[in-house]
């Protein structure tokens, strides 16, 4: 994949508690962006372009951002502002980046949230259980005046579903009776984008209902977990 690629994987978490933090925000939050108390999620921002210079003949680099946090449309477009300028400028770029961040405010279902990284100000809403489906959120007005003017993202975790399922629309009844039964499904890509998104997708399509099976939006056979997964006298 030559250019720059994003693509979002899973993986477990070794031993870890809940802090009660935790609870706080997921008593609050929808189920389905609740905090994964067992799992990681990855997100990736890769690049790989032509370079004389290396040994290999390709510049490759990849900033993965690790979460608990099922946000994919917010830490894919937080990679886009601040991937390009580590590549570039590496460790000490990436330290004042983890300094900002470090200032921002702890998630709160409900709350309008101003995050500034590297000059830009995100604008983000974390939705609430309290919610109404389909309703406009209230607007909350914040007393700063944040220069400069806010970047509003519209949404913190949702994917363009008929992107991702154009291509199988008319199995897509079948696909969603599947996801929603926890039955095993493969999804084969010709990319790690394409395959982490569909994953993705089939996940939050049985949306406000959780989806509480295993699921891994991007996996290779180079994968620890590979074996487990294809040994046929142990149910995946």
């Amino acid at each position: 994949c030559l250019g720059d690629t994003q693509f979002t994987f899973r993986l477990r978490q070794s031993v870890g508690r809940q802090g009660f933090r935790d609870n706080i925000y997921n008593r609050d939050a929808p189920v389905a962006l609740q905090r994964e108390k067992a799992h990681f999620f990855g997100y990736v921002y890769f690049r790989q372009v032509k370079d004389v210079s290396m040994k290999r003949g390709y510049f490759q680099k990849s900033l993965v951002l690790v979460s608990r946090l099922p946000y994919t449309h917010l830490f894919h477009s937080l990679l886009q502002i601040i991937a390009p300028e580590f590549f570039e400028k590496l460790e000490p770029f990436l330290e004042a980046v983890c300094n900002e961040i470090d200032q921002w405010p702890p998630p709160a279902p409900g709350q309008t949230l101003n995050l500034p990284i590297v000059g830009v100000v995100l604008q983000i809403r974390i939705p609430s259980k309290t919610d109404k489906p389909g309703g406009s959120p209230i607007r909350q007005i914040t007393k700063e005046n944040l220069l400069p003017a806010p970047t509003l993202l519209p949404t913190i975790h949702e994917l363009d579903l008929f992107k991702c399922f154009q291509s199988v629309l008319i199995h897509l009844q079948m696909v969603w009776e599947l996801a929603l039964l926890g039955e095993p499904l493969v999804i084969m890509a010709p990319s790690p984008t394409v395959c982490s998104e569909t994953v993705l997708a089939l996940v939050s399509s049985i949306s406000p209902l959780k989806f509480c099976c295993d699921f891994r939006p991007y996996f290779t056979i180079h994968d620890s977990e590979f074996r487990e997964y294809t040994t046929r006298t142990q149910a995946p």
